[in-house]
């Protein structure tokens, strides 16, 4: 993403809400392969690495004002798995949720 873009997506919600309480940053693919970490070489890292950026860039745009007010969040979250299948996350529950599933049962 161009820092621009996201620059006047950040501009645009403050103008239609007055503040961010919190921001979020979740893109569905960084853009970059999957593969192997042992096959990684410096060319490999630094494409990974692209897809860090704007996710920097975010955070640089909204900590000033998250700082000053003293208060809200920023929350990172990665969708590769709306991208590439990753059944072993389907199963995931934390141990409340186990213990709600078997009670119900």
């Amino acid at each position: 993403m161009e820092p621009h873009c996201l620059r006047h997506a950040v501009e645009a919600v403050r103008a239609r809400f007055g503040r961010i309480d919190v921001g979020y940053y979740g893109p569905a693919d960084f853009g970059t392969p999957t593969g192997d970490i042992t096959t990684l070489d410096g060319a490999g890292a630094e494409e990974a690495l692209r897809g860090v950026a704007p996710a920097v860039e975010f955070a640089s745009l909204l900590i000033p004002e998250l700082t000053e007010r003293g208060s809200g969040g920023l929350l990172f979250a990665g969708g590769l798995s709306s991208v590439v299948p990753l059944p072993p996350l389907g199963g995931w529950h934390s141990p409340q949720q186990r213990c709600a599933t078997t009670r119900s049962r």
